[in-house]
């Protein structure tokens, strides 16, 4: 559909729910999307606050959303045979993610997901992306140019975990993320750097 004559209010039956500012200034950065289109897609997007270590979904669950952290820290989690929990990523304010089997077929999620901090998210439903996707040809485009970012994105995140000793790992994680080295607890960043805590303790301890 054109531009020309969209008006976001008449299509959109989520006008009722507010998207944050920053999901607007994203989508505007990256991609080439007229004002009115951004107030239709804005507008399908709905905000859910999460408290800290408030689950958005458990691994089994069923959860077809895509979702933008407007403000906040998660961790995507599994856990190993003896309950120890495997942190596999931080999600940080500015980022997409989803759980893509669940979003694209609806299955079971993989992994969990918690908040390790106070969150505000945008949610955007499949059935509502469908309608986006009837209303906007390029949001597909625009989705799968944000799932191929955030894919490589993890991928040079975790790059550096199979590098050098525990001490290397760490200190570049706190080089590199700052943001994250202030804001997790020591037991997350341990369990996501693949050592013990009181190992990181120790590390840290000589850093001083």
């Amino acid at each position: 559909m054109s531009d020309q004559g969209l008006h976001p209010l008449k299509y959109c039956k989520y006008q009722f729910m507010e998207s944050s500012e920053l999901l607007r200034e994203r989508l505007q950065k990256n991609s080439f999307l007229s004002g009115s289109e951004l107030d239709t897609i804005c507008c399908y997007f709905h905000g859910k606050r999460l408290q800290k270590e408030e689950a958005l979904f458990k691994k089994g669950e069923r959860f077809p959303f895509i979702v933008f952290a407007a403000e906040g820290i998660l961790r995507s989690h599994i856990y190993d045979d003896e309950g120890e929990e495997i942190v596999k990523h931080f999600i940080s304010e500015g980022d997409f993610f989803s759980e893509i089997d669940s979003f694209e077929h609806g299955k079971p999620a993989a992994f969990n997901i918690t908040a390790v901090t106070t969150c505000r998210l945008d949610l955007l439903s499949r059935s509502a992306s469908d309608e986006l996707s009837e209303l906007i040809p390029k949001w597909d485009s625009i989705m799968k140019s944000e799932a191929v970012n955030a894919m490589n994105t993890m991928i040079r995140n975790r790059e550096f975990l199979s590098l050098g000793d525990s001490g290397e790992k760490y200190h570049y994680f706190v080089h590199t993320y700052p943001h994250l080295a202030r804001q997790v607890p020591l037991k997350y960043i341990a369990a996501y750097l693949q050592i013990t805590q009181s190992s990181l303790s120790r590390i840290r301890r000589q850093s001083d």
